[in-house]
């Protein structure tokens, strides 16, 4: 038994002085764009409190205890501290949780502290949508990421660019802008909308979006013509023809798609469809997918 603790505080001992020696900075809510170098908030709301965890380096040599006294008052100061690191992960791990900020208070480390409760309070400001619950944060950035976002949020969500003009960057407005006039132009199919978006991108995206929802909703794959962006052409035309092939049982709109794996995928939906109906297994032979072409000549065999 004393072998076995002796080993265990000296495990305890290296990992906490490796900690020493280590300025690690607390992660917090905000994340910076690589390229632009801004601060920006991650959206989904369960990933907004992070993990706020000490990493020790890989062990890979054997500990021996003989290198160690386990008497000494270096060794009894690692020691207090690794307890004190293990106390803090726990509270971390039970505010993030529980969502409690009160919890965030018995952690020992004062940066600590005040990044798992700016945190917290990001959290619950985004669920609850309250500005209040951001003017408790105490990193000025994060907390005017966090009022952005409730704006942003509730712009979109109302589809009212108004809220936009709350935002304190013309950046940050014509960003809010762009989203709800986007938003709003694929609910409604509506390409007018998009025509007011200031930057030309987003107003691009936008229309060939709406393009898109239009093709399919009237099955015209003359809409898809309209589209910019490439990839979402003929991924918008493919789209039409397998509906308008399912839909009229024509093998021939499938012949239309481009991609060979829509357009095999498409046949072999007719094929199935047409063999389990009329209970004929010549149709399944034609399937290309052996999964289903077994599944559809089990259905076709007539009871």
């Amino acid at each position: 038994m004393k072998l076995f603790l002796n080993t265990l505080f000296v495990i305890i001992f290296l990992s906490s002085c490796a900690l020493l020696n280590k300025n690690k900075k607390t992660e917090d809510l905000i994340t910076y764009n690589k390229t632009k170098n801004t601060p920006t908030l991650k959206k989904q709301v369960d990933k907004e409190i992070p993990e706020v965890s000490v990493k020790n380096d890989e062990e890979t040599n054997e500990i021996n205890e003989e290198d160690f006294n386990f008497e000494s008052e270096n060794f009894k100061q690692c020691l207090q501290q690794a307890k004190k690191n293990c106390a803090n992960e726990e509270y971390l791990t039970q505010a993030k949780t529980n969502h409690d900020v009160e919890i965030c208070q018995k952690i020992s480390n004062k940066i600590s502290q005040e990044s798992c409760q700016d945190n917290i309070y990001s959290a619950q400001a985004l669920i609850e949508k309250d500005t209040n619950l951001c003017e408790k944060i105490n990193n000025k950035t994060q907390q005017e990421l966090c009022l952005n976002n409730i704006v942003l949020s509730s712009a979109v969500a109302d589809g009212d660019v108004n809220h936009c003009q709350k935002l304190t960057s013309e950046e940050s407005k014509n960003q809010c802008i762009s989203n709800v006039l986007l938003n709003s132009a694929v609910k409604n199919s509506d390409e007018k909308l998009c025509q007011q978006i200031p930057n030309k991108e987003n107003k691009e995206n936008c229309l060939d979006s709406v393009y898109s929802n239009l093709s399919l909703k009237s099955r015209d794959v003359s809409k898809c013509h309209k589209i910019i962006n490439k990839n979402l052409k003929a991924q918008c035309s493919d789209s039409v023809y397998f509906v308008l092939a399912i839909e009229k049982d024509n093998l021939g709109s499938c012949h239309a798609i481009k991609n060979e794996k829509e357009k095999n995928r498409c046949s072999d939906e007719i094929h199935f469809t047409r063999g389990v109906t009329a209970k004929d297994s010549t149709h399944c032979d034609k399937i290309n997918d052996e999964q289903k072409k077994e599944q559809c000549l089990k259905s076709s065999i007539s009871p």
